[in-house]
Order: structure tokens, then sequence, then C-alpha cells
């Protein structure tokens, strides 16, 4: 579970890539968005807006899961600040 909820936050490792991480998130979400999400607007609004919610409900669930996650990791690893 913790594998997953860090591969669902990071947004497939895309943030994980050493020039321009959030570019690569915003890449991989306009691609989804265009490619998976568009499709469903296109025959059902009603429906798109049910998938929405549900989404909404799951990222917003697996943000709060990583982000207690993220703060364990980085409470354990020294921090040098100048």
């Amino acid at each position: 579970m913790r594998a997953l909820a860090i591969f669902i936050s990071t947004g497939a490792f895309a943030g994980y890539t050493p020039l321009a991480p959030g570019t690569a998130g915003s890449i991989l979400g306009l691609l989804l968005v265009r490619f998976a999400i568009a499709s469903v607007w296109r025959y059902s609004p009603t429906g798109f807006l049910m998938l929405f919610a549900v989404v909404f409900v799951i990222a917003c669930t697996v943000a709060d899961y990583a982000e207690r996650i993220f703060a364990e990791l980085s409470a354990t690893a020294k921090i040098l600040s100048a």
C-alpha cells in the first residue's frame, strides 16, 4: 500500500525526474486528461462529473497518506542548510 501511494502521489514517479519534475508531472496529467478522461466527457458529461468526484476523493485520500509517508522520510533524513 505504501509503494502504491508513493507511485500515485509522485505521478508514476514523474516527480523524481532530475530536470523539471513539476513540468514532467504536468505533462503526464495533461496526457491522462486528454486520452483517458476527455473521452468520458464526450459520451456522458454526467458520467464525467461522477468520475471526477470519485477520482478527487481518492486523490485527496492518497495525498493525505503520502504526506504522512514523506514526513516520516524527511524526518529521518539529515537536511543541510547554509
